[in-house]
């Protein structure tokens, strides 16, 4: 029991800790976690130093596989280097990341004299040729407009005495400086002339993403021999699946067919089925919604998701409609969405400018606006 007094003793008496034990205390794990950090990024950077380098060894390697010269391979890689590709060996191994490269290699190259930026577009044209990276595969959605193909559909939306006018043009070609387009014509096939640098908001549709709309520019009119309009490309493109710009409120009363996916194997049902006209069934519909992908019709017995309807029109001015198929994709709110099936280019001319007539300009620029969901 003395021992314990003693021990007591001594801790009854013992100095306060300094402040100075505390501050190095909190100096020394205030380092210990500095050094981890630095630690962290030090092997972060030389784990990326190596896989750029080993990237770069893989752009060299495809690119003697796909037979181009060292001056290439070098111009390349510097072209890598400048866009800031995380692994170069993407460069020769994907059109989608070859296609950003060169859209951030243009926009530095569109600073150069006009004959040198020629060149650039030349080079480009050579190398494309050579690793065949002119086009996306069918089956993937579009990216920008340097794949779009040649014969396509562009339109614009130009505000003209208050109201909206939609204009048309078709993809003559393209290069990766611009796309090469026919004079914007009216619906009555009038020529609208443009000037040089007037801004454009351009759309196009894909079977595989929807509606399509991207920020353009006219960078040179040619007059000489046949009109060109080189307009320049759209390196980011606005897409919504399920939302269009040209969507407006509509009052059509249609019948249409109808082909119900319970009764097939195979879901959604092929479009075949209409052939077969004991499986089909006819059903008036009140249409309340239209737009350039999908109408909107009020709830009726009889229709699910899935299934396929084909529109019957007599009204002269929704004759364009009719024939057009449609697919159930959901219902609900004030009723059934069914979007539109392989709609031809002129067909969706037509809609689009019944459907301008409903759009003010006011409700277009603020759709314009919106960012994509």
């Amino acid at each position: 029991m003395d021992t314990h007094n003693s021990v007591f003793e001594l801790l009854k008496h013992r100095n306060t800790t300094d402040w100075h034990v505390y501050m190095w205390l909190f100096v020394g794990m205030l380092l210990f976690f500095v050094l981890l950090y630095l630690g962290y990024k030090w092997r972060l950077r030389s784990q990326q130093r190596h896989n750029r380098e080993r990237g770069f060894k893989i752009l060299e390697r495809l690119g003697t596989e796909k037979g181009l010269s060292f001056e290439d391979e070098v111009k390349l890689a510097n072209m890598a280097e400048a866009t800031k590709l995380k692994n170069p060996g993407l460069l020769l191994d994907s059109v989608a990341v070859f296609d950003k490269a060169v859209a951030t290699w243009m926009r530095q190259a569109m600073m150069l004299p006009w004959l040198k930026m020629e060149d650039e577009v030349a080079w480009l044209k050579k190398i494309r040729k050579q690793i065949d990276f002119r086009y996306l595969p069918e089956n993937v959605a579009p990216t920008t407009t340097r794949e779009l193909p040649r014969g396509g559909k562009i339109f614009a939306v130009v505000s003209f005495e208050e109201r909206l006018q939609l204009l048309i043009s078709t993809v003559l070609g393209l290069d990766d400086l611009s796309l090469y387009l026919s004079p914007f014509r009216q619906a009555d096939n009038e020529l609208v002339r443009l000037r040089s640098r007037h801004d454009l908001w351009c759309f196009f549709w894909s079977s595989k993403g929807g509606e399509y709309r991207f920020e353009s520019q006219i960078l040179k009119v040619y007059t000489v021999s046949e009109p060109l309009l080189l307009v320049a490309h759209g390196d980011y493109l606005h897409h919504d699946l399920d939302h269009s710009m040209f969507t407006c409120e509509v009052d059509i009363d249609v019948k249409v067919v109808v082909a119900s996916a319970g009764q097939f194997d195979v879901v959604p049902p092929d479009t075949k089925v209409f052939e077969n006209e004991s499986l089909l069934k006819t059903i008036p519909i009140h249409i309340n919604a239209l737009s350039s992908m999908w109408f909107r019709f009020d709830f009726v017995e009889g229709v699910g998701k899935e299934d396929l309807v084909r529109i019957r029109a007599d009204g002269l001015a929704t004759e364009f409609l009719s024939g057009e198929m449609g697919q159930v994709i959901r219902s609900g709110g004030r009723g059934i969405f069914c979007r539109f099936l392989n709609f031809s280019e002129e067909k969706r001319a037509q809609l689009l400018h019944f459907l301008m007539d409903g759009i003010s300009v006011e409700t277009f620029q603020d759709r314009l606006r919106q960012k994509p969901r």
